[in-house]
This record gives structure tokens, sequence and C-alpha cells, in this order.
């Protein structure tokens, strides 16, 4: 049974609220339980960039699930369900939500889970959690 944005929306959340320093958060791991629930065929989709090594003197394309600039890093999620795609795009950040120039390979997969979890949010499941992230931030 597929479940709309409205009904997303409503679903209460609360209980499943976590808090870490000061942010509160939703587990992936529950997101992706409830998103399956609410439409079994959904689909997740971690873009990919290019990026550009040397091997044996010659410049070879990799693909990569972020994209590095020079303040730090980028991870890229979309959620496919009820026949809508959603994107988000989130700087990859430490605990503290600061950018992390030098990601490693652990901060890149924590933030595509938290990517994840944003993306699925616009189709309305713990939206609220992200009402005033947008603020701007205080001098």
């Amino acid at each position: 049974m597929t479940k709309t944005f409205e009904e997303l929306d409503r679903l209460d959340v609360s209980g499943h609220v976590e808090k870490k320093a000061n942010l509160s958060y939703l587990s992936w791991a529950w997101a992706w339980a409830e998103m399956k629930k609410a439409d079994p065929a959904a689909v997740v989709t971690v873009h990919e960039f290019d990026d550009y090594i040397e091997i044996a003197n010659t410049i070879q394309t990799v693909k990569k699930p972020f994209l590095r600039d020079k303040g730090g890093a980028w991870v890229k999620v979309s959620v496919t369900m009820n026949d809508r795609t959603e994107t988000e795009l989130l700087p990859v950040m430490d605990m503290r939500n600061k950018a992390v120039a030098e990601p490693d390979a652990t901060t890149i997969n924590k933030n595509i889970k938290r990517c994840f979890v944003k993306a699925l949010a616009l189709h309305g499941l713990g939206l609220f959690l992200y009402v005033g992230d947008d603020l701007p931030e205080q001098e």
C-alpha cells in the first residue's frame, strides 16, 4: 500500500527521533524500513561523480559517490517512491554540522545516509525535523 505525501507527513516519527550533540535526526535504518512499508518499490540512488586519478602515467576516470571542492565534499541522493523522485545535495559535515575538508570513507558513508533521510523527508517522512534548517547562521 503506497502512502501519499500527506500520509507520510502525518506519520508520528517522534518516538524514533534520536539526538546527537544539538542535532535531532531519524536513523537511516528506521527511515528505510518506513520507506519500504510506504512503497515497496521505492528506490534510492546514490549519485556518482567523475574523478580523475593517474595510473601508470595515464589519467583514468573513476566514479566516486562524492564531489570534492575547495571547501570539502558533497554527496547527492535521490529517492524515488510513488512515481516521484526527490533529490537532496548535502555538504559532507561532521557531528557539529561543519564542513569536513578531507573526509574519509566512513564520513562519506555517514553523510550519504544523512542525505538519504533528507531526500526521503521531501516525500513527507520526518520533514518537520528540517524546519528552520535553512535559516541564516547567527553572527
